[in-house]
């Protein structure tokens, strides 16, 4: 919950005041309060909203589906949870990306965004092996609960030499 309203804010306050600012006056072709950054860098500009507008729902998403009562005992409850929060992590992630990359000097550019592909690349790797892992519990969990081959619990904690 304290993550999800973390995670809510900070999206709320970056989409209020972006990046690089908001314009302060009124001169064609901008109008004072729109944001700086969708007139010198609007390809960034529209990931930055796209992922800022997604971290913000689905953080809501989570506070509703915490303060709604709905039984987490059931494994589909906190799947469809943690799914969303992962969702909502990595949409900030890319929010960060975004932002920096407009406040960055151009000269320092090439720089960074080698910095930002590995950063990518290292959080897709987590991101693969948490879901790799989960698939993995929850597959030998079924194997478990069927009864398959060696996988059965009896069979598992059986001293050796036994049939």
């Amino acid at each position: 919950m304290v993550v999800a309203i973390l995670i809510a804010t900070m999206a709320f306050q970056a989409a209020v005041s972006p990046a690089g600012g908001v314009w302060q006056d009124d001169t064609p072709p901008h109008r004072a309060g729109e944001a700086v950054m969708a007139y010198n860098n609007p390809e960034t500009y529209k990931n930055f909203i796209r992922s800022n507008t997604v971290a913000f729902v689905t953080s809501l998403s989570t506070i509703l589906l915490l303060i709604s009562g709905l039984p987490f005992k059931y494994r589909f409850f906190m799947w469809a949870l943690m799914a969303i929060m992962w969702v909502s992590v990595t949409a900030v992630g890319v929010t960060y990306a975004a932002s920096i990359m407009v406040v960055t000097p151009g000269f320092d550019r090439k720089s960074l965004s080698q910095v930002i592909k590995t950063g990518i690349s290292v959080w897709s790797g987590v991101m693969v092996v948490l879901l790799a892992g989960n698939i993995l519990r929850l597959l030998l969990r079924w194997l478990r609960r069927v009864g398959v081959g060696f996988w059965t619990s009896e069979r598992c904690f059986r001293k050796s030499g036994e049939v």
